[in-house]
């Protein structure tokens, strides 16, 4: 048998028993909670996985933290805690809100127009998410 061949195989159990070591441990820590992480984290979720069930499980959570998306400005507003709007009609209101600038990465303010057709409805998993990863997805909220 060649030298490289000895070595290979040894190699191939040394990585079968990390991975049933890291597997092992895994299945002792508590699956991470969507609900703990920083808005920066969810953002980074939001902007650095599109189309991913990452970017629906952290809209999902801004959607829960009180950010919107505004679908025109292609932006998540909030409004500034303890400010209420200085106009308030059944369509639109105007005042003080913060929103996520992904190009400087930073919260920044400003006074806002907001009509409420343009704001995004809260995010849903697509239905082949929910069936292929029933159990990923309620460790995630629960």
């Amino acid at each position: 048998m060649p030298k490289d061949k000895v070595c290979v195989d040894r190699w191939d159990v040394l990585d079968e028993a990390i991975t049933y070591q890291v597997l092992s441990l895994l299945n002792q820590v508590a699956p991470p909670r969507i609900s703990r992480f920083s808005e920066d984290l969810l953002f980074y979720l939001f902007y650095g996985f599109p189309g991913d069930i990452m970017q629906f499980a952290a809209a999902m959570e801004l959607y829960t933290r009180d950010w919107r998306f505004h679908k025109d400005e292609k932006v998540w507003i909030t409004r500034i805690p303890n400010q209420p709007p200085m106009e308030k009609t059944n369509t639109y209101e105007r005042g003080q809100y913060q929103y996520f600038d992904s190009l400087g990465w930073r919260k920044a303010s400003k006074e806002m127009h907001v009509e409420y057709a343009k704001l995004d409805e809260r995010a849903t998993f697509p239905n082949s998410a929910v069936q292929l990863m029933p159990n990923f997805l309620q460790s995630l909220f629960n």
